[in-house]
């Protein structure tokens, strides 16, 4: 099996929205981080108990391209993991009990 790489079209055409699109938090992530190409998406699932999921690029602590952090529907953090690939995505996905599966 071939794996693929998420990407942030991936994460939007699979109803992400991009979040923190403000100049300022371009600005703040690039100076603390040294991400020149900010982005952050989250998605609500809708599951009988829904979760959160917020997606970051590049700001990760193993050289992956996204930290994936996950909150239960009191957005309270549950989990989280740098990850680089949609098989990995969804793999957390089902260890959370969600019904919802990343689209390649």
């Amino acid at each position: 099996m071939e794996r693929i790489k998420i990407t942030k079209e991936t994460l939007l055409n699979n109803g992400f929205k991009e979040i923190y699109k403000e100049e300022l938090w371009k600005n703040a992530y690039k100076d603390f981080y040294g991400v020149d190409d900010f982005f952050v998406a989250e998605l609500w699932t809708e599951d009988e108990s829904p979760i959160k999921i917020d997606m970051r690029y590049k700001i990760t602590n193993n050289g992956t391209d996204w930290n994936m952090h996950i909150d239960n529907e009191d957005c309270e953090t549950i989990g989280s993991a740098d990850i680089d690939y949609v098989d990995q995505f969804n793999k957390m996905m089902e260890i959370f009990e969600s019904n919802y599966e990343l689209k390649p």
